[in-house]
């Protein structure tokens, strides 16, 4: 049977991005598998995952927002400004007396977040990522030992909220490398709520340059991709368990994709005007009428959506999901300058 949908999947540390894409469409026997959000291989929690002609909103979820729970060690650096990369350097000097404060550090960070690190921010994605430059992945480029420049881009940080902080020697010890016993690192837990291209382990980096002691980003937990959530999403391999046993409960989990479209407005169209619409007919202004508008309604072509990155397609702030009286959803229209409504992307 020919399968569309979208799966909330549990991404567990250690798996790549893709490792997760290969095993549903190994298991799912469909070849038109996509992931949505690359997360590092490290990283784990929400990875949504289009099968079928579901995978053709993604490119309309680049508004939702994404929030994370992580961790972060202080007083290093590392080559992907995560513990899993190779160590630059450790702190040494006046950044140090910070560290071993609790008090001091704790309000360093919640001052520096808010002032710094919330609302629009410029962010260099790390060298070690999966972002092309010149076709190339920069982590390619790094692997390589060849020098790429990466210019700048914006982010939206939503909200920045420093949990836990964790002054240096005071929570017990660690083990090193080498066998030996070493002070636990200065450090903090954070929850993030971001915009689609944001780098959560640059975000710890940059606290660190600035509180100048560096960072490393040592835990990161997607919690939410938009409508999904971790508390709902399944591991790979219960989804396997689940289609082994009865490969029925698959529709019960597979998500119609035009729910995932929440910040897009609605659209119900009378029969006539549905035949138009999947035919590519502009329907006049009286044709058609807004249940609900876009969420993203009150932007500018000049400038950002309110509270987003200003890369954000102008298009958002004119998208519906259009349904016909039946409730089936029809596809995706764009309302037009002179008051009319077309069809950019049809689903029947």
């Amino acid at each position: 049977m020919s399968l569309a949908g979208l799966i909330n999947i549990y991404k567990e540390p250690g798996m790549t991005s893709f490792d997760v894409v290969a095993r549903v469409r190994r298991k799912l026997g469909e070849k038109r598998v996509g992931h949505l959000g690359t997360l590092d291989p490290m990283a784990e929690g929400v990875l949504p995952v289009a099968v079928g002609s579901a995978g053709r909103v993604m490119e309309y979820l680049d508004g939702d927002r994404k929030e994370y729970e992580g961790e972060a060690w202080l007083g290093f650096r590392s080559d992907t400004e995560d513990i899993w990369g190779k160590e630059l350097c450790r702190t040494e000097g006046a950044a140090a007396e910070l560290l071993h404060d609790r008090e001091r550090l704790e309000e360093a960070l919640k001052t520096l977040v808010r002032e710094r690190m919330t609302g629009v921010v410029r962010q260099v994605p790390p060298k070690y990522s999966a972002l092309k430059v010149n076709g190339r992945k920069l982590y390619e480029y790094a692997r390589a030992g060849e020098e790429v420049a990466i210019a700048s881009r914006t982010i939206y940080v939503e909200s920045f909220e420093i949990r836990d902080v964790r002054a240096a020697g005071k929570a017990g010890s660690a083990i090193n490398a080498d066998g030996g016993k070493e002070t636990q690192p200065a450090g903090f837990s954070f929850r993030v709520r971001v915009s689609k291209g944001t780098y959560v382990r640059t975000l710890c980096a940059d606290i660190g340059e600035a509180l100048g002691c560096g960072a490393v980003m040592s835990r990161l937990v997607r919690t939410a991709s938009g409508i999904f959530r971790a508390e709902t999403a399944l591991k790979i391999g219960e989804l396997e368990a689940m289609v082994l046993k009865d490969p029925e409960q698959l529709a019960a989990v597979l998500i119609p994709a035009d729910q995932a479209l929440t910040h897009f407005g609605i659209v119900r169209l009378g029969e006539w005007e549905s035949h138009l619409f999947v035919n590519g007919v502009c329907l006049r202004q009286e044709q058609w009428q807004a249940e609900t508008r876009p969420a993203y309604e009150a932007s500018q072509t000049e400038g950002p959506v309110p509270g987003t990155p200003a890369s954000l397609p102008e298009k958002y702030a004119r998208a519906y999901r259009v349904y016909d009286g039946k409730e089936s959803f029809l596809g995706i229209g764009l309302s037009q300058p002179d008051g009319g409504l077309k069809a950019e992307k049809v689903f029947r």
